[in-house]
């Protein structure tokens, strides 16, 4: 789900990512029903079209894969048009097309984004 409030990236399938380290056992963070959970790992996830989620947080205890669209648009150097239905992700300086996403129930799904089934 692209998040644009999101301060990290965050998956909860350590598996889909490379570089992967293991985190400090006291590294956490707060859920949006205010339970405290672990982050376990932190890895990079390479998506479609070279984009790639710099230092994904692990935490096995959350039920979505969240993308910050702030953090993906300053590492990759994209921005991003938000329309009604759509979400468009382009390179900065070519304007190519890197992701779309697709609005369903009040979020946004990026589509065919990663290349590993998460």
């Amino acid at each position: 789900m692209i998040d644009t409030g999101a301060t990290d990236h965050m998956t909860f399938v350590s598996s889909c990512l490379s570089n992967v380290k293991k985190t400090n056992p006291n590294c956490g963070i707060k859920l949006p029903n205010g339970s405290q959970v672990p982050i376990t790992h932190v890895g990079d996830m390479l998506l479609c079209n070279n984009l790639v989620l710099k230092d994904t947080l692990v935490v096995p205890e959350f039920r979505y894969n969240l993308l910050s669209m702030r953090k993906l648009c300053k590492d990759s150097n994209c921005i991003a048009i938000f329309h009604d239905e759509v979400c468009l992700l382009q390179d900065y300086a070519t304007r190519q097309l890197k992701g779309l996403g697709e609005h369903r129930d009040g979020l946004y799904d990026l589509v065919n984004a990663p290349r590993e089934q998460m």
